[in-house]
């Protein structure tokens, strides 16, 4: 089962996962990205989708969704490798991909694109909703024939993400999210991976609630 349809259909059920459940999942793909990146590979199709459980009948219920596994490796590659610039206009996939990745792309895929995918991925598992409830709802605030672009949604991540975590994850994990939301490019990749460990990797923590 995916991270996707648990929080998909969570609403009043069973499958919801504890405060401590949620951090574990959220610490356990952060350090998967981390591991994969500075091993030299981007993945290019983080999302909730992309992160399962293997539900074992014999285990408790309370550990069914312990371990996610990280999936959709397809169209992972060295970060080095020749990009392929193709795309596609589906809008839940839009949803996790970075503005500059939307549409025909103008710039190679980098890291950055990849945090900024986890970054969403954190945000439904912090609030325990999904991107698309997410935008359906803004949309629903917009006039009529009106559109929500790419960077116009990434603003309302990091709005939500600063509003609304604090309450449900506490501010080191407000703080992590932000960070990936919100992240930009950088020629420096040892300054990157450094930034993303002390600012996200360790923010994920469900002690940081002390």
């Amino acid at each position: 089962v995916s991270l996707h349809a648990l929080i998909d259909s969570a609403a009043g059920s069973a499958s919801r996962l504890t405060l401590p459940q949620r951090f574990r999942v959220a610490q356990d793909v952060t350090r998967a990205i981390s591991a994969f990146h500075v091993d030299g590979w981007v993945h290019k199709s983080i999302r909730s989708h992309s992160i399962i459980f293997f539900q074992d009948k014999a285990v408790q219920s309370s550990r069914l969704y312990a371990d996610p596994f990280l999936v959709d490796f397809e169209f992972a590659r060295p970060q080095t490798a020749e990009t392929q610039y193709t795309f596609d206009n589906n809008l839940e996939r839009n949803l996790y991909r970075h503005p500059d990745r939307q549409g025909p792309p103008t710039v190679s895929f980098q890291k950055m694109h990849d945090i900024y995918s986890l970054g969403v991925v954190l945000l439904e598992i912090g609030l325990w909703q999904t991107a698309m409830s997410i935008h359906q709802g803004a949309t629903k605030r917009l006039k009529e024939g009106v559109i929500m672009n790419p960077h116009a949604m990434e603003d309302l991540y990091i709005e939500i993400a600063r509003r609304r975590l604090p309450h449900h994850m506490g501010p080191a994990y407000r703080d992590a999210v932000v960070k990936c939301l919100s992240c930009k490019s950088t020629d420096d990749d040892s300054h990157l991976a450094i930034m993303f460990y002390e600012e996200v990797v360790q923010n994920i923590d469900v002690t940081k609630l002390q």
